[in-house]
């Protein structure tokens, strides 16, 4: 606009407008549009309640971010806590399942020893008996031949 004037306000016309308005003004441009002049302020100033209200969005996002940052560190926390409970009774597990099978495998051996001995004493007084047998099958031989003489 070529016809356009701005005018800088004072302090008292400031403070004047702010209190009528609510707005801060700085200047005041006029222009002609035709017959009709038109006042605007230099630049899109925002109330204070406006300025109020943004900064108060501005500290309820910033919550709402530490808050989902928490509440996602509270879950990590969680399910590490969780992993390490399950790793320790997966351990758990292992060891006992160790201890199972070595009592097993004592057991085995163990049973094989007694039935080895089973075995070997099974022998001894099979090898006995034919012994007491072929010492009294030799008396009987010697006590016939004996008496045939």
């Amino acid at each position: 606009m070529a016809n356009e004037v701005r005018i800088k306000l004072t302090d008292a016309q400031r403070a004047k407008i702010k209190s009528a308005t609510g707005k801060v003004m700085t200047e005041i441009r006029v222009g002609s549009l035709g017959s009709n002049p038109a006042v605007s302020a230099a630049k899109k100033t925002l109330t204070a309640r406006a300025q109020t209200a943004r900064a108060q969005t501005a500290r309820a996002e910033t919550a709402r971010a530490q808050t989902s940052r928490a509440e996602t560190a509270r879950a990590q926390t969680a399910r590490a806590e969780t992993a390490r409970a399950q790793t320790s009774r997966a351990e758990t597990a292992r060891s006992q399942t160790a201890r199972a099978e070595t009592a097993r495998a004592q057991t085995s051996r163990a049973e094989t020893a007694r039935a080895q001995t089973a075995r070997a004493e099974t022998a001894r007084a099979q090898t006995s008996r034919a012994e007491t047998a072929r010492a009294q099958t030799s008396r009987a031989q010697t006590s016939r031949s004996d008496s045939d003489m």
